[in-house]
């Protein structure tokens, strides 16, 4: 099964590099159980860079066998509904480039327009996002996400979010829940109202 990581490019720059390269060694040492021989900074270097302003998703699927790497324009998602689906079996601790089980989630989601999965009676992330939830005072991120995103890390780094062990009970003490990932920044301001989500 093939790996995956997803970088956000833009204006000549790829964004928080080191931790998808951290991300990409730790998925390899646990899938293949040996060390990451592919070097990211190096490999996309030599690769063909779109010449855009505009943000590409730079896809890097690999395995044991080798890498590729390819540039899709990114356009973001219209979010303003988010409705809870139950799967206490899901697995994606690993990013692979297959997601079945979550799209399997996402056939759930009715009306709204993406899900928030519950695993085990704790909320975990959107279909392909990390979440982040605002009190009026803090952001707070769960505390067990099916997937550490690379964006979830550095604002964690930073200081700028909390963990906490959120279940769906303890939304209604929220005003916001916030959206990031590799291609969605907190600056992005992917948010959604509390009183849009169906519980």
């Amino acid at each position: 099964m093939k790996l995956l990581e997803t970088i956000k490019y833009q204006n000549g720059r790829f964004f928080n590099l080191k931790y998808h390269q951290e991300r990409m060694d730790r998925s390899y040492l646990f899938t293949y159980n040996h060390n990451n021989p592919i070097n990211l900074n190096r490999s996309l270097e030599e690769s063909n860079l779109p010449l855009s302003q505009n943000p590409y998703k730079c896809r890097v699927t690999y395995d044991n066998n080798g890498h590729q790497i390819e540039f899709v324009k990114y356009e973001f998602p219209q979010i303003n509904s988010l409705k809870l689906v139950v799967d206490d079996d899901i697995e994606y601790n690993i990013k692979y480039s297959n997601r079945t089980a979550l799209e399997n989630l996402f056939n759930r989601r009715g009306n709204a327009d993406d899900i928030i999965i519950v695993k085990d009676g704790l909320i975990t992330d959107s279909s392909y996002a990390n979440l982040l939830f605002y009190n009026g005072k803090t952001w707070v991120t769960p505390a067990k996400p099916l997937l550490a995103g690379t964006q979830r890390e550095y604002l964690l780094h930073k200081g700028i979010i909390d963990i906490d062990h959120i279940r769906p009970s303890h939304i209604i003490n929220f005003k916001i829940v916030r959206m990031v990932n590799s291609m969605m920044s907190f600056e992005d301001k992917v948010d959604i109202k509390i009183s849009d989500l169906v519980l």
